[in-house]
């Protein structure tokens, strides 16, 4: 497949498979107050896919895939009425980044402590190979 060049045109052309056709032709025929071409179809498509898959700095909402049985476990606290799934999510990945915070931080004052006793080790014992006079 040829690398993309650049755009310049407003206008692209694409060909669909049958199946795919098909299913966007039912689509249209299911929503027709809110679609009105298959150009719109695919521009909302395309635009949702690029909303998905191209990071941009700063944007508040992020894809994320969860496992099948992860997905499951949020859906049935949210059902249990321990708050929206965004509360549920944004709740979790902060006490797991506050979590990874502070193992960072021993870690850094571990290091820093070997690093202390190391260094006076060698100050106590630097002289022990030398003849005294």
């Amino acid at each position: 497949m040829a690398p993309l060049g650049p755009l310049t045109s407003n206008r692209l052309t694409v060909r669909l498979d049958p199946e795919r056709a098909a299913q966007l032709e039912y689509y249209a025929s299911q929503n027709p107050m809110s679609v009105r071409s298959y150009n719109q179809v695919l521009q909302e498509a395309l635009d949702e896919l690029l909303k998905r898959n191209v990071p941009v700095p700063g944007r508040r909402n992020l894809t994320i895939s969860l496992p099948d049985r992860a997905a499951k476990k949020l859906y049935e606290l949210q059902e249990r009425g321990f708050g929206s799934l965004d509360e549920l999510l944004s709740r979790a990945i902060s006490a797991h980044a506050q979590t990874l915070m502070r193992e960072e931080s021993e870690y850094d004052t571990m290091v820093s402590g070997f690093s202390t006793v190391a260094s006076r080790r060698r100050v106590l014992f630097s002289d022990s190979g030398r003849e005294q006079p």
